[in-house]
């Protein structure tokens, strides 16, 4: 499966353009909620941190291990798993902002000698062969070739690791509709979104086994409606802000939530083979 997306120097600029937009209708959780149920009342803030707690979860993770967060964004999720499990955490993007940003809030969160974080491209990382104990990719993989970058994932996993992903998957039938949603979503030209069980094909090419897929769209479903209620109640202030500018940011910014509706959310969990030696 073959994907025709942007260049890392291209999503990175696209990130750094739109990250201080994203950071005043997302928070610093720039992803998905995870609500309960139409009668879950929480806030985007509640619903993205439940969600990074749930993936934290599946890392299997503790004090003295090392993880590694790829599209590490703002770098709430790495500091969050740092300060619930004691694990130390390094963080790659490849946006300049994103680093700068991280960087700043987790010195002054205190967290600076077990969180750091670097301007990488995920697809050709620079870290030692089984290098961390757990790999965390957090709605990042639909920007990147995802044969490289899971290719990418499991050399620096240690034998015996979790990977733990998530991505947008098509629910409906393949065709030019979930196509069409992609392209909408990311603003560039991409092939269709995977579905659930192409992540065995994905992953054949690795020593990973897959313990858990995860279709969670009943509970993710939820955001795009919640983040524009919170668009529109700081539309005045944005608009103050950026000005002429305002309209264009906001749109690319909130993009990936249009057509949210017709496209699923997966969570990927697999383990690393142990060695043999």
């Amino acid at each position: 499966m073959t994907q025709n997306i942007p260049s890392a120097d291209e999503i990175g600029d696209f990130y750094d353009l739109v990250g201080p937009a994203l950071r005043d209708v997302w928070d610093d959780n720039c992803h998905f909620g995870y609500w309960l149920g139409d009668d879950d009342e929480s806030s985007v803030e509640e619903a993205t941190d439940r969600f990074t707690d749930i993936l934290i979860g599946k890392l299997g993770i503790g004090e003295g291990h090392r993880v590694l967060d790829v599209g590490c964004g703002f770098g709430k999720p790495a500091m969050r798993i740092a300060r619930t499990t004691g694990a130390a955490v390094v963080g790659v993007t490849i946006s300049r902002h994103q680093v700068t940003e991280a960087t700043r809030r987790v010195e002054e969160s205190g967290l600076g000698d077990q969180v750091s974080f670097q301007l990488e491209n995920a697809m050709k990382m620079p870290f030692p062969d089984a290098s961390f104990d757990a790999v965390l990719a957090f709605e990042s993989i639909i920007h990147m070739d995802r044969t490289t970058a899971l290719a990418e994932m499991a050399r620096v996993l240690k034998p015996g690791g979790r990977l733990v992903i998530t991505d947008m998957i098509e629910r409906a039938p393949k065709g030019t509709e979930a196509k069409s949603v992609a392209e909408l979503a990311f603003q560039v030209e991409v092939d269709p979104l995977p579905r659930a069980e192409d992540y065995h094909e994905l992953l054949s090419g690795t020593d990973i086994a897959i313990e858990e897929l995860l279709d969670v769209t009943e509970h993710t479903k939820y955001t795009p409606q919640r983040l524009g209620t919170q668009f529109s109640r700081i539309r005045e202030e944005i608009e103050s802000r950026y000005g002429d500018q305002a309209d264009d940011l906001m749109k690319r910014a909130v993009a990936p939530l249009s057509g949210a509706s017709e496209i699923g959310y997966l969570v990927v969990v697999g383990r690393r083979a142990a060695s043999t030696r």
